[in-house]
């Protein structure tokens, strides 16, 4: 079977219309939040809980995105509880894997402090919960945020008691806006090799294949649809078919779209793909 790339649904009313519209767009696999754009956490009925279940079967890998309230490089009450928070509904709906951003260290802190802290509450984390593994991103923004650079990412696993239960996932606008120029093919090749050097390709389980429309360097997170930005559909299609990323999960992370837009961009990115696996 042909490699096809998943989805990011928003959440809008339950989950298991998320897992619905899922099916209706024909992915294989799809990405979430448990939080709704107000800031408010899903009300989980057993009823949807249920549903959700069932139409689970049907997919692959599942991943739920952390929100971005949560600060893991600060060891605070509410951390802790936002992640254990998030993490009872990837177990009980039957996700694999969180998705975290690793945070930002406090003005007091060095960033190494940073790091530590994230480690510690990986550490309490996946021992608390068994089922659910966590995956980094790595992030648009510098100064004191954590994860941009690929090496803080290493540096986070290396300090963790049980590695295995820790991925990465990849998101191409943001190594872009970092400053790793993947637009360009050299520098791409140069990234990746990098990726295995640092974090060994088997450790990557999904990656984000967005667009942006600012510049590289800027450390400024916005998403652009794929082909529509300054990366480039070229550039994101030597990426998604490289022959490293062959058994690698692609998503997209789309701007709000009416759902027959999201297909056709989602049909054609799948597509290409097809034509130019290696």
């Amino acid at each position: 079977m042909d490699k096809q790339a998943g989805l990011h649904i928003r959440l809008e009313t339950t989950m298991s219309s998320v897992a619905q519209k899922a099916h209706e767009l024909t992915a294989p696999f799809f990405q979430t939040f448990a939080i709704f754009p107000c800031g408010r956490y899903l009300q989980l009925s057993p009823q949807d809980q249920h549903t959700f279940l069932e139409l689970r079967k049907q997919f692959g890998p599942l991943f739920l995105h952390a929100s971005y309230w949560i600060n893991s490089a600060t060891y605070t009450d509410q951390t802790t509880r936002l992640l254990e928070r998030e993490l009872t509904y990837a177990q009980v709906l039957g996700f694999d894997y969180l998705i975290l951003h690793p945070g930002a260290h406090s003005q007091t802190q060095t960033k190494q402090e940073g790091i530590d802290t994230i480690a510690r509450q990986l550490n309490a984390m996946l021992e608390k919960f068994g089922t659910v593994d966590i995956v980094l991103e790595n992030v648009a923004h510098a100064d004191r945020s954590i994860g941009g650079a690929l090496e803080e990412l290493h540096a986070i696993k290396q300090l963790v008691d049980d590695p295995a239960r820790i991925g990465f996932c990849i998101d191409t606008a943001h190594a872009y806006v970092y400053g790793y120029n993947i637009e360009i093919p050299d520098e791409q090749e140069r990234f990746i090799d990098q990726l295995e050097q640092l974090l060994e390709f088997a450790t990557i389980k999904i990656i984000h294949l967005n667009d942006t429309r600012q510049a590289c360097g800027s450390h400024i997170d916005q998403h652009a649809i794929p082909g529509s930005g300054l990366i480039g559909l070229p550039a994101l299609q030597r990426f998604a078919t490289h022959p490293m990323f062959a058994d690698t999960p692609m998503l997209l992370e789309l701007p709000p779209l009416e759902q027959s837009k999201e297909l056709r961009i989602l049909n054609e990115i799948n597509e290409l793909i097809r034509r130019n696996k290696p």
